[in-house]
Formats: structure tokens, C-alpha cells, sequence
């Protein structure tokens, strides 16, 4: 079982602070299916930003690589 708050960073991160203010106030809680949905959209898009991350980075050390073999040095 998993804890996440409307408030967590993971969340923040995604809808920003939208859906504390939407969801404050409220005498209902809100929806199971809701939470779900909303922890499921902010997953996969920490899932892209941080493959993104790896894919660059991965480019920057061939780019290295290759500038270091072509001048001669070794890495």
C-alpha cells in the first residue's frame, strides 16, 4: 500500500498546486479511481523526464568519447 499526498513533490511536480486547491475544502473525499488516475499520470511522466535525462547524458558521453578519440587522448 501506497501513501501520496495531494501536497508531495511527485505530485507537485505534474499538476502543480492546482489539485490542493480543487481538492481543499471538500466535506468528500475524493474518488479512489481519481487517486489512482492521478498517481498513474505523475509516475509516467517522472518516467519520461528521467529516461530523458539518461538518453541525453548517454549522448553526451558518445559526443566525448568521440572528441577525446579524435584529439588523440584517452579517456
Amino acid at each position: 500500500q501506497t501513501i501520496v499526498s495531494l501536497e508531495d513533490d511527485f505530485i507537485n511536480d505534474v499538476f502543480g498546486k492546482s489539485l490542493v486547491r480543487l481538492f481543499s475544502g471538500r466535506d468528500n473525499p475524493m474518488p479512489n479511481w481519481l487517486g489512482i488516475l492521478i498517481v498513474a499520470i505523475a509516475q509516467s511522466s517522472a518516467e519520461h523526464y528521467h529516461s530523458r535525462l539518461r538518453r541525453d547524458l548517454l549522448k553526451q558521453d558518445d559526443n566525448l568519447g568521440d572528441m577525446l578519440a579524435f584529439s588523440g587522448r584517452g579517456e
